[in-house]
């Protein structure tokens, strides 16, 4: 049996499935089934690390799963990273997960997934998944003006002024 983690009203929700075998492959097939991902994705390369106190997951999904992550709003791209963070990490007794795409981290105009996903209750709310996503789109706040300083020195001229008609070598002064 394994748990599944597919979006159902915006949420998401665990579902128990019974498997013959526990392979990434079969796994992402699952999640394939339920709408989580598009049939076009594939699994590039999967690792587990580490002993059963510490494992860590590398997830290495084929170089297409990043736009098509891209075309679903921010909530739900948080969503999608967040179902497949816990699929793997509740069917493999993991810590944590990096999900990648053709090898790199995942970033969105919205969002910067390229860290590594801990296990997110799931009721938790939207607002609040995953832990640690910062938005890659920054808001940019003007400084205030500084206000000119008032200078007391006496002024010092930059260049030499010359009072006088200018005198050239082709021209005669007058």
């Amino acid at each position: 049996v394994i748990s599944l983690y597919k979006i159902e009203d915006g949420a998401l929700k665990e579902k128990q499935i019974k498997v013959e075998s526990l392979t990434p492959q079969q796994i992402l097939l699952y999640m394939q089934e339920a709408g989580v991902v598009s049939g076009e994705v594939s699994i590039k390369a999967f690792e587990s690390r580490g002993d059963d106190n510490s494992r860590e997951l590398v997830l290495d999904l084929s170089e297409n799963f990043a736009p098509w992550l891209a075309l679903y709003e921010g909530k739900y791209q948080k969503l999608i990273m967040q179902a497949i963070a816990n699929t793997f990490i509740s069917n493999y007794h993991a810590t944590k997960i990096a999900i990648l795409s053709g090898g790199q981290g995942i970033k969105t105009s919205v969002y910067d997934f390229s860290h590594e996903f801990i296990y997110i209750d799931v009721n938790t709310s939207i607002e609040n998944l995953p832990i640690g996503l910062t938005p890659t789109a920054q808001v940019v706040t003007p400084s205030p003006t500084p206000e000119p300083t008032k200078d007391t020195s006496t002024p010092k001229p930059t260049a030499n002024v010359n009072k006088g008609p200018i005198v050239t070598p082709e021209r005669e002064p007058g």
